[in-house]
């Protein structure tokens, strides 16, 4: 919205600008050359001065945003950043952020006075020696009511020609926001990219009946099972050495459940895998298995073992697992 504003003003200063100069040319044309002589000195200064501003400008964009998505994700688990007493970590993150992007914005608004201080400098003595060039020429020379006309309109010739140059270096500025959107438009969409990995944890059915599903923001509009399936698809797709699971299929029915932790062995052989789970099938096939019993180890061992031993915690478990899947298996079969 800003880019369309600063051309508009950069159009109407220009217009102004040049009027003032043709003004003051038809009184005196020596003020011309003079105006000729400033331009290229103008557009030196700008050169010299969007070399760095760009890049400035580019490095602010790419600072604030850390900022913004460590806030909405702060906002968003700000209940479990108190669960943890983890207030002060989060806080010295964000505050260390602002300081990256303080001291960039510091930067860019310091090269901006640096153009400011030497514009107004170089047009102020334009000023003054064109009122010494309207002084010096004689009354046969020049219309002493044209004179005055044309110093009255030089006192606006200051702030318009800074306006122009400011203006004109300032949209090229903005236009890195562009450019920005062109890089994010160019990197493959989450449709293109994984509908695969959707397919693995039973999501591609549900995508496929409405795709606006993969553009709610912050999965509103999901249940809290298929934000746990999202979840797992980006675990697949970042290819992690070491993985916790944690009630990781919790909120998901026990048949899908057996799908995903298929699709997670399948997947996840090369990588460490720590799985927090209450259903006995999460566990069953994993290397080693800790039972815990009001925060205490009761056992420790690989799941064969364990269950060699019937007095076991985890072999009563697992029969306590087995009497119910039975139990519910035949009253299914009845209704």
């Amino acid at each position: 919205m800003d880019i369309p504003y600063r051309l508009a003003g950069l159009a109407f200063a220009l217009i102004q600008l040049i009027s003032i100069i043709v003004l003051m040319s038809q009184v005196a044309w020596q003020v011309f050359l003079l105006f000729l002589g400033v331009l290229g000195l103008s557009i030196w200064y700008q050169a010299y001065y969007i070399t760095t501003a760009r890049e400035l400008a580019r490095m602010v964009g790419i600072r604030k945003a850390p900022i913004l998505h460590h806030f909405s994700e702060s906002i968003t688990g700000a209940a479990t950043i108190r669960c943890f007493n983890q207030e002060n970590r989060f806080l010295m993150k964000i505050m260390n952020l602002i300081d990256d992007y303080s001291r960039v914005a510091f930067h860019n608004y310091a090269t901006m006075e640096w153009l400011s201080v030497r514009i107004n400098f170089l047009f102020n003595l334009v000023f003054f020696l064109v009122l010494v060039i309207l002084v010096s020429l004689p009354r046969s020379a020049i219309n002493p009511s044209l004179a005055g006309l044309a110093a009255t309109y030089g006192l606006n010739l200051n702030v318009l020609q800074a306006w122009v140059i400011w203006n004109l270096c300032n949209v090229e500025n903005k236009m890195i926001s562009v450019e920005r959107i062109l890089q994010f438009t160019n990197i493959p969409t989450f449709r293109s990219r994984n509908l695969g990995v959707l397919n693995q944890c039973r999501l591609a059915e549900i995508v496929r009946q409405d795709q606006r599903l993969l553009d709610a923001p912050d999965g509103e509009n999901w249940s809290v099972g298929q934000r746990q399936l999202v979840c797992l698809a980006r675990v697949l797709l970042k290819k992690r050495r070491i993985l916790v699971l944690d009630e990781a299929t919790a909120s998901i029915d026990t048949a899908t459940d057996v799908v995903i932790q298929e699709t997670i062995r399948r997947e996840t052989s090369g990588c460490t895998v720590i799985t927090v789970a209450h259903r006995i099938p999460t566990v069953i096939d994993n290397d080693l298995v800790r039972v815990l019993d009001e925060g205490k180890v009761l056992e420790y061992d690989s799941p064969a073992r364990l269950l060699e031993d019937s007095s076991s915690a985890f072999s009563k478990l697992v029969a306590e697992y087995s009497r119910r899947s039975s139990m519910s298996n035949y009253f299914r079969d009845l209704s």
